[in-house]
């Protein structure tokens, strides 16, 4: 990594201000690791977040190739820097995959499949609320000893806390979206209860009954109602 920490200071401000204009977390993650890679000159990047039965999943990465072609070689995910990141949440650092004992399996994997020789992991947190695990890797040993640690941590955090913004906005539009549905819906029971003379869980009941008929989303045939005044 080649970035001075004056340099830092001016990327990390166009950094958080790009990611928080990303509409999803999946959209934030994927700038972050195409930043990562920019602002540090490493090989690549890759956030990691906890899948079902507790298994590392990549949620976006620069290689995506790179990062299958370990998976599939690794029967059991539960090891290395991701694994252990977001396990023990602490950086972990790798100074040089060929001389380090931890995880046998996968280090060998990563030995015989790949080039890389290092890499560093930073846990995602905010009040600890995890965000998952960024991992940076080199192609080149020792490539993030000395200050390169801190300037990554700096780095997660205003990465942590870009992807609990971008969280909460997805989180509001879900919700502001439930609650315009439910409105409609209800509006939509309201016409057919007028035009039918009939009460509310009746016309509840014609929305439901409509929409298994045609295969259609109920709040879809609710909006009908409520721009044509019936079922047609």
């Amino acid at each position: 990594m080649q970035l001075t920490h004056g340099d830092a200071a001016e990327a990390y401000a166009g950094f958080v201000a790009e990611l928080r204009q990303q509409p999803t977390p999946d959209a934030a993650a994927q700038r972050a690791v195409q930043l990562a890679r920019k602002l540090f000159t490493c090989r690549g990047a890759t956030i990691w977040v906890m899948g079902s039965r507790r298994m590392p999943v990549a949620q976006a990465s620069t290689d995506p190739d790179l990062v299958a072609g370990i998976r599939d070689n690794v029967p059991d995910r539960r090891q290395g820097v991701a694994w252990t990141c977001l396990t023990d949440e602490h950086v972990v650092r790798v100074d040089d995959f060929h001389d380090d004992p931890r995880w046998p399996d996968l280090v060998a994997t990563i030995r015989h499949k790949t080039s890389l020789r290092s890499a560093i992991g930073y846990p995602l947190t905010v009040a600890r609320e995890s965000f998952g695990a960024l991992v940076i890797y080199s192609d080149v040993p020792g490539e993030f000893a000395g200050e390169t640690s801190p300037l990554g941590a700096i780095f997660a955090v205003h990465l942590a806390l870009a992807l609990q913004s971008a969280r909460a906005t997805e989180r509001v539009t879900h919700l502001e979206h439930a609650l315009l549905t439910n409105r409609r819906i209800g509006t939509a029971i309201g016409i057919l209860m007028a035009h039918h003379q009939v009460t509310e869980e009746h016309a509840f009941d014609l929305l439901r009954t409509s929409s298994q008929r045609e295969n259609v989303k109920l709040a879809a045939i609710a909006e009908r109602v409520v721009h044509t005044g019936g079922m047609s």
